[in-house]
C-alpha cells in the first residue's frame, strides 16, 4: 500500500522523534599557529594545565625571537597532537636549570609530535634534553633537527640524558633525523635519543658529533646513548664521531644495550665511511613507506 505524500511525511517526522539519534564522532577543534608569539602563548597555557589535549597545526615557518618555555611540564604533559605540516622553526632557544628542555619539555603517552623541523636550535638544560622533546612517552614522527646544539649541563651522570631528537624516550620515535648536530651530556648521550626505554626506534638518522663528558662509565652512541627495558632500535643509521673519556662506554650505533633490548639493521661509522653517509642521508628523508622500502633494499646488506 502506498502512502499519500502528506501521510509519508508525517510518518517520517514521527520516526525522527521516536528513534534515538545516531551517534556522531565528536569534532576535533584544531588550533592554528602562525607566529612565534602564538607558539609562546600556547606553551604558557599548557604549563597552566590548559590545552594539554589540543590539536595544533603550524601554518607557516616560524623564527624564534626570544627563548621559548618548552611545551609541557612534568605536571602538565602535552597529550594532544602537534602537526608541523613540514614547516621550520628556526633559531629556537630552550634553556633552563630545571625540568626537561626542548621544543617540548614533556610529551605524555597519548601525545603526538610530527612533521616539524628545527633549524639552528640551541637547547640546554640540567636534566633530560632533546631538540624536539626533553622527555617523550608519546610518538615523535617525521621530525628533523638540523645544524643545532643539544647540551645537558648536569654535573653528574644520574638523571642526565641528551639526544638530538629526544633526550629520554619511552614512546615511539620514527622517521626522524638530526643532521649536522652536536650533542653533549655527562651520560646517556645519543645522536637521536639519549636514553630509550621499552618501545621502538625505527628509521632514524644522525650526522654530527656526540660527546659524553661523564667521568664514570657512561654510554654514548651515534644513534642512541643507551637502550633499556626491551627497547628495539631498527633500521637506523649514524655517521660522525663519538667522544668519551677513556673509561666511558662508547658504541658506534648505541653505547649500551640493557635489559633485553635489541638492535636490527642499524649501521654507524665515521665521516670517511661513504656507505654509512649515503645511508644516513637516505634515511633522513625516508618518511614514506615507499621511500623506506626502496632505501632499505638498496643500502642494507
Amino acid at each position: 500500500m502506498r502512502l499519500k505524500p502528506l501521510a509519508a511525511a508525517c510518518l517520517a517526522a514521527l520516526l525522527t522523534l521516536l528513534l534515538p539519534p545516531l551517534p556522531h564522532a565528536p569534532e576535533v577543534d584544531v588550533i592554528l599557529i602562525g607566529s612565534f608569539d602564538q607558539l609562546c602563548a600556547f606553551s604558557h597555557r599548557v604549563a597552566l594545565g590548559q590545552l594539554t589535549d589540543a590539536h595544533i597545526r603550524l601554518t607557516t615557518d616560524i623564527m624564534a625571537t626570544r627563548p621559548l618555555r618548552p611545551i609541557g611540564t612534568a605536571l602538565h604533559m602535552f597529550s594532544g597532537e602537534f602537526d608541523g605540516q613540514g614547516h621550520v622553526i628556526s633559531r629556537l632557544i630552550a634553556a633552563g636549570p630545571n625540568g626537561s628542555q626542548g621544543l617540548f619539555g614533556c610529551v605524555g603517552p597519548e601525545g603526538v609530535v610530527k612533521d616539524v623541523t628545527l633549524e639552528g636550535a640551541c637547547v640546554m638544560g640540567a636534566g633530560y634534553v632533546g631538540g624536539v622533546a626533553g622527555y617523550s612517552a608519546g610518538r615523535v614522527e617525521g621530525c628533523r633537527v638540523e645544524r643545532s646544539r643539544v647540551i645537558c649541563l648536569k654535573r653528574d651522570q644520574y638523571g642526565a640524558a641528551a639526544g638530538g631528537v629526544v633526550g629520554l624516550g619511552s614512546g615511539r620515535v620514527e622517521g626522524c633525523a638530526a643532521l649536522l648536530c652536536s650533542v653533549r651530556s655527562p651520560a646517556n648521550t645519543g645522536g637521536v635519543c639519549g636514553a630509550f626505554y621499552a618501545s621502538v626506534m625505527e628509521r632514524n638518522a644522525f650526522t654530527g658529533a656526540v660527546a659524553c663528558a661523564g667521568a664514570a662509565e657512561a654510554p654514548a652512541g651515534l644513534i642512541a646513548g643507551s637502550l633499556h627495558g626491551g627497547a628495539r632500535m631498527r633500521f637506523c643509521a649514524g655517521c660522525g664521531a663519538v667522544f668519551t673519556y677513556p673509561n666511558g662506554s662508547a658504541g658506534g650505533a648505541v653505547g649500551g644495550v640493557y635489559s633485553g633490548s635489541s638492535t636490527a639493521g642499524c649501521v654507524a661509522g665515521g665521516p670517511e665511511n661513504i656507505g654509512v653517509a649515503r645511508l644516513t642521508a637516505a634515511l633522513s628523508t625516508a618518511f614514506s613507506e615507499e621511500a623506506r622500502n626502496n632505501n632499505f633494499q638498496h643500502f642494507l646488506p
